[in-house]
């Protein structure tokens, strides 16, 4: 049940981490680097659509959106400065901080999910 509740948010979560290891460098040929950049902007909306969604109040929601809007525009500047490479190194580290951000969250609920399904019955 807890990871019914939770799955999508970790499956969307699994397929972020693996798309970061497309790889997307100035030595990659450009459809490459364009599907790694589509693929990071649209894992990115996608879960940050979920999340929002699916959040219990309007407080979590709009905290979720941005979080996982920032975590988006992050992660996909990271990887137009990799494949135009550029100087901007932090981006990458920002982005890596977002995703297990995003990540820790998610488990985290599955957690208590998975607690309370425990205490519940």
């Amino acid at each position: 049940m807890a990871v019914a509740a939770n799955g999508v948010s970790l499956a969307l979560d699994a397929v972020s981490i693996g798309v970061g290891f497309i790889p997307g460098g100035t030595a990659v040929s450009g459809g490459l680097k364009v599907a790694k950049l589509f693929s990071t902007a649209g894992v990115g909306v996608v879960a940050t659509a979920y999340s929002a969604g699916t959040s219990p109040s309007f407080g979590t929601g709009a905290s979720s959106f941005a979080g996982g809007t920032l975590g988006t525009i992050l992660s996909t500047a990271a990887v137009l400065d990799k494949a135009t490479g550029g100087a901007g190194s932090l981006f990458p580290i920002l982005g890596n901080i977002s995703t297990a951000i995003s990540t820790i969250t998610d488990v985290a609920k599955t957690a208590v999910a998975y607690q309370a399904c425990r205490v519940g019955g």
